[in-house]
């Protein structure tokens, strides 16, 4: 490929980060409630915002509908299960050591959370993006601000190229790229603006700092490492819709009643004290600093025994029919992502009573939520296919220090075809000890759980450790079949021998 046409996808890739930023700086800020966000600045909060602060009264219903909704998602944690699909020896091992792999990475890169991250980017921006650095390897949330993609390739869902650009990117965090020292900014600027082209076509990776090339490197795939989750999947090309487009034209809605029902609380006086004109009583004998004082001469008809010489009025700020439309636009908003005042507030709606009516609601709320569910769960799946597929096949699957085999990433994609991944509740056992205990119990008792496994099971590690010899036995063991098939090593070690 010419080098023309090399920089005009470039150019192209550039031109597309700098036409999206003004929308989703709208989102963001719409999300924040707060007019002065800005994605390109270097401090998130300026003398221009401190000066400018408003303090008017304001209901941010976009973001606890954004935060129900990420709350209900992180509730679904996974975990990989790789099961094969035949017996044979090269493709349990294979599914056993990337199980191993992926239980811990998942604890340790806190996969979770970073999924629930791109789930809130979805919701604000209408996509968000899961990066797996094909230099350092390293998993990162990113939002969509900062990549683009070519229109031509995303509409036909064949993306080839695409570009990460990163403002204000920290200079120290340069290092672990090995850039070459004559090519690295003066770190006196602290920041600089870094860029990540990658190319699948062409099979490389170019870096840029501050939009100069600084170093190039193969990229030897044939995806790119990202992955996108979609609040709601476009339909065609790129275009789709979050939370917070859903939800604009009502929060301004609520913007203004709020508006108005604080204006009316300012300008409504507080308490009014009137005072009998000719009493014996006088301005200083009341205590005013609630309200005002007035003079007044009564009616000839009121007057008698029963007028007293002080009347208290307090003025109605606004009409309860504003607060009724206010609450009827919050609940209308939680509605139309498809969550409900049971589950966002904590609040049983009028009407439901009964527990079989709050359980058929909860039934209801969950069908109309189970599209973002299902678009969530799926992209761990994702996650677990693309790392397979970047990670570099002569690298081990395990660390020497808890690998007894030579199993490497190579030879998991060798073996792809011949085990399926699925997805799984972190953990069927209850949180309780005691309930836990009582179900291993159970299931051992039903002989449907071997005296190995006790130990994985139990969440408690006093009651762990009366299993673990029984589960060190079952590990040396395997480990020795595995040895006899691939190796032809028929030795058993001595303390596998009087473990047994």
């Amino acid at each position: 490929m010419k080098k023309e046409v090399l920089d005009w996808y470039i150019r192209e890739l550039r031109s597309k980060v700098d036409a999206n930023l003004p929308w989703y700086s709208r989102w963001l800020s719409r999300y924040f409630n707060d007019p002065y966000v800005d994605l390109r600045a270097r401090w998130e909060i300026t003398s221009h915002y401190i000066e400018n602060y408003d303090k008017s009264v304001k209901f941010n219903v976009i973001k606890a509908v954004i935060d129900s909704v990420v709350s209900s998602l992180y509730n679904n944690k996974v975990l990989a299960s790789f099961q094969p699909v035949n017996g044979l020896p090269d493709t349990v091992r294979a599914c056993n050591d990337a199980q191993q792999y992926f239980d811990i990475m998942f604890e340790h890169e806190k996969i979770n959370k970073k999924v629930n991250d791109v789930a809130r980017m979805a919701c604000i921006f209408g996509r968000g993006h899961l990066f797996i650095n094909p230099i350092t390897y390293e998993i990162e949330p990113l939002s969509p601000h900062l990549v683009a993609f070519l229109n031509m390739e995303k509409r036909y869902h064949n993306s080839t190229r695409c570009l990460i650009h990163y403002y204000n990117y920290p200079i120290s965090m340069l290092n672990k790229y090995n850039i070459p020292k004559r090519k690295m900014p003066d770190e006196t600027n602290l920041t600089c603006e870094f860029e990540h082209y990658i190319d699948c076509e062409l099979q490389k990776q170019i870096l840029f700092v501050n939009r100069q090339p600084v170093l190039e490197v193969p990229y030897e795939h044939t995806v790119l490492p990202i992955l996108t989750l979609y609040y709601n999947e476009p339909v065609f090309g790129e275009q789709t819709v979050g939370v917070v487009q859903e939800l604009d034209s009502i929060q301004s809605i609520i913007d203004d009643m709020a508006d108005n029902i604080a204006e009316a609380v300012r300008s409504t006086p507080t308490n009014q004290i009137f005072l009998q004109a000719g009493s014996d009583l006088t301005p200083n004998d009341l205590d005013n600093r609630g309200g005002t004082v007035y003079f007044v001469k009564p009616t000839p008809s009121v007057q008698g025994p029963q007028q007293a010489p002080v009347t208290i009025a307090n003025p109605r700020p606004h009409d309860p029919i504003w607060k009724q439309d206010m609450d009827m636009w919050i609940q209308y908003a939680f509605e139309q992502v498809g969550k409900s005042e049971l589950s966002s507030m904590g609040k049983k709606p009028a009407g439901l009573d009964s527990g079989t009516s709050l359980k058929t609601f909860i039934d209801i709320e969950s069908d109309r939520f189970e599209t973002q569910t299902t678009h969530y769960i799926n992209s761990f799946q994702d996650l677990a296919e693309l790392l397979i597929e970047i990670l570099p096949e002569n690298q081990d699957i395990l660390p020497q220090s808890m690998n007894s085999s030579s199993m490497k990433w190579g030879d998991v994609k060798r073996q792809a075809e011949l085990f399926k991944i699925q997805f799984v509740p972190i953990s069927m056992m209850s949180k309780d000890p005691g309930e836990n205990q009582k179900l291993v119990m159970q299931l051992s008792q039903s002989s449907q759980v071997p005296l190995y496994k006790f130990a994985r099971m139990f969440n408690n590690p006093d009651v762990s450790a009366v299993f673990k010899d029984a589960s060190a036995k079952y590990d040396g063991i395997r480990q020795c079949i595995y040895r006899a098939l691939k190796d032809e090593d028929y030795d058993i070690p001595i303390w596998v021998e009087k473990a047994t």
